[in-house]
């Protein structure tokens, strides 16, 4: 799968195919540590919604009890799937996250890769609390990076929200960090 424009990350025993336009995302995870404030541990369970190529899911997969790593953009997928490839405690779900379930719109590629209404391409789009009830887990850990979809997904979210001990959002816009605050507030969290 690694195409000559592509390259091979190490960090200890966890090799990742990485993108040549996305070289900066394992930066982030392995040495910058973005992430690391969610100390997550042997039995979380970890939702790692717009997982990409899969950086922080691989990170974590020795420490947890399982990761769920959601993903609808195709080409991420491709990366991701190999990534993760040999980890047993990684289940992939290949959809967005949004308030509602069926196909949407979708445009973009790599780490911009995003929901928009007029995309040409069409992906799945499901809630959390679906994808939830469908594999019969009650998430501990949620790190979010969707490219400006977080409400939604957070409004699809609200019946499990409240098995989650931490979780880390990136928001992409100063309305959509008002109205992300504002769901968690609603259900109990302390902001930070």
């Amino acid at each position: 799968m690694l195409r000559d424009k592509d390259f091979i990350f190490q960090y200890g025993n966890i090799t990742l195919a990485v993108p040549r336009h996305s070289f900066f995302i394992p930066y982030a995870t392995f040495f910058a540590g973005e992430y690391d404030f969610l100390r997550p541990g042997r039995n979380d369970i970890v939702i790692d919604a717009g997982a990409n190529i899969g950086d922080y899911t691989v990170r974590v997969a020795s420490k947890v009890k399982v990761v769920i790593a959601i993903e609808p953009w195709a080409e991420n997928l491709t990366y991701l799937r190999q990534n993760t490839r040999n980890f047993k405690n990684i289940r992939i779900v290949e959809r967005a996250i949004g308030n509602e379930k069926g196909l949407i719109g979708f445009s973009g590629n790599g780490v911009s890769a995003t929901v928009d209404s007029k995309g040409k391409s069409l992906v799945k789009i499901d809630t959390l609390d679906s994808i939830c009830e469908e594999l019969r887990i009650s998430p501990t850990i949620l790190k979010m990076d969707i490219e400006g979809y977080e409400r939604d997904a957070l409004l699809g979210f609200e019946h499990h929200i409240r098995s989650v001990r931490r979780m880390v959002i990136e928001v992409h816009s100063d309305r959509n960090k008002k109205d992300c605050e504002e769901v968690l507030t609603r259900n109990g969290f302390t902001l930070r």
